[in-house]
């Protein structure tokens, strides 16, 4: 990968690393949205300095605040198009992409308004009281009264608008409406190791793990049993803090039983989040109850 690319694929919000894994097509997507991220990113920079310096007359404070601006717009888009996830329920996907289609809609006419005044300057200053430019909000008054007046600046105007909407929405429908690729699935994989590590670290301080000693094989027996029953109950959490309460249990149980108690942790935050829907909560909780019960055959002899 080149450096070149690397450089367009960071300004997408993606990750380098992973996406060396994954084919042609799918690095080529992202170069392409760190692309349109920066065209936009640079045109919200050129015309704030543009309108400025006509303002200020000042390069230093025009480029300044030019810059960022065009830092906090590539920020703000990168940032929209990383947050954008994709879910097994789609109205989990839908809830989350509109609120970011309407910050990216903001942001759009954040970059089209100095824009639009840098290319209707000198009609601006021509309606302007002394024929200089006059104030940023100013300008936009006397630029709005022309709109109503004049049928072509009206034309530009809403091609202007439409076109920074265009290229700020774009990215996130083609990432949230194309199928999952491969960098789709190494992502989940890498956040669920990332939230499944924090989930064990978090239970570990929970819980001691002590060193075995002579088993007592009816409290062992009642135990199971009634961590059984709690299973049946569908009491699972319950179950394994019970098992783990067992004083004569080995390290080897116990990290297996923090390693089940992490997994419920994941299945139901992921549920309450919306990114698995209830069938295959339910089904994942199944999955972690047979393999408690296994555990349970495999202490109990």
């Amino acid at each position: 990968m080149k450096k070149i690319q690397r450089f367009f694929i960071k300004s997408s919000g993606a990750n380098c690393t992973i996406l060396e894994n994954c084919p042609t097509h799918e690095v080529n997507r992202y170069t392409a949205i760190g692309v349109n991220n920066l065209i936009t990113s640079s045109l919200a920079a050129i015309s704030t300095y543009v309108i400025l310096f006509s303002i200020f007359n000042n390069f230093i404070l025009a480029l300044f605040l030019g810059i960022i601006l065009g830092l906090f717009v590539f920020t703000m888009e990168a940032l929209l198009i990383n947050s954008t996830k994709k879910y097994d329920n789609r109205k989990a996907e839908l809830a989350s992409l509109i609120p970011r289609l309407i910050l990216a809609i903001i942001l759009a006419f954040i970059i089209a308004k100095p824009l639009e005044i840098a290319l209707f300057k000198d009609l601006i200053m021509s309606n302007a009281p002394d024929n200089n430019l006059p104030s940023f909000f100013a300008a936009l008054m006397i630029l709005d009264e022309e709109t109503n007046s004049n049928q072509t600046v009206f034309n530009s105007r809403l091609f202007i608008n439409g076109l920074m909407i265009a290229l700020n929405i774009m990215p996130l429908l083609i990432k949230m409406f194309t199928p999952k690729g491969v960098y789709d699935f190494l992502v989940e994989e890498f956040e669920e190791r990332r939230k499944f590590d924090a989930a064990v670290s978090k239970i570990r301080s929970n819980f001691q793990a002590s060193d075995p000693g002579l088993p007592n094989l009816e409290e062992f027996q009642k135990t199971f049993a009634e961590a059984k029953k709690q299973i049946g109950k569908n009491e699972t959490r319950q179950a394994i803090e019970k098992l783990i309460s067992i004083p004569q249990i080995s390290h080897q149980y116990y990290n297996e039983l923090i390693t089940l108690s992490a997994r419920i942790e994941m299945v139901d935050r992921d549920k309450r989040i919306g990114q698995i829907s209830s069938e295959k909560h339910l089904i994942s909780i199944n999955q972690i109850n047979m393999s408690l019960l296994e555990l349970i055959d495999r202490l109990n002899h």
